[in-house]
């Protein structure tokens, strides 16, 4: 979503994408099923206008946030609110766990435990330190295509 976003106001839920067919998902699907969440604001948006949101913040009522992404690279934690995250392709039994879990406050365990490679956790420890991937490169005698890589599978598992 780029630009002013087209938003439903639905009770206590805001859908803030342009994405039309999902938004009729989402209103069906806060029409089917009953949740009961007291003082609770869910605001869903596309993750790409996170910023934008923010003006939809307000400390009158506690603020849900649902990030809809297309992959696990986004894992935001702002000052105030923690971002909920889910996949565009969830199936409705996710969305209604993850609606009912925000509300209470409550996080999604992760599923297993990650596990780095021993080149994984030494460009991650690089990238730390504040080194560039020409850096990581030159220091490893790596080409940079291979640093590239290493890092995006360090994101990907890491979300």
């Amino acid at each position: 979503m780029t630009g002013s976003a087209s938003s439903v106001l639905k009770t206590d839920t805001r859908l803030l994408s342009e994405n039309l067919f999902l938004n009729y998902g989402l209103e069906s699907l806060f029409k089917d099923v009953a949740i009961i969440a007291g003082n609770v604001n869910y605001i869903i948006f596309d993750i790409d206008d996170y910023y934008t949101v923010q003006q939809y913040i307000t400390s009158t009522f506690k603020a849900v946030l649902i990030g809809i992404v297309t992959h696990n690279e986004y894992n935001f934690i702002d000052e105030h609110h923690a971002i909920y995250r889910i996949k565009v392709d969830a199936s409705i039994a996710e969305w209604r766990e993850l609606l009912i879990l925000a509300a209470a406050g409550q996080f999604f365990p992760r599923s297993e435990k990650v596990r780095l490679t021993a080149n994984e956790r030494n460009v991650l420890a690089m990238l730390v330190k504040g080194m560039d991937i020409r850096q990581i490169s030159c220091e490893l005698n790596v080409h940079l295509k291979t640093i590239y890589s290493v890092r995006y599978h360090v994101l990907t598992k890491l979300g």
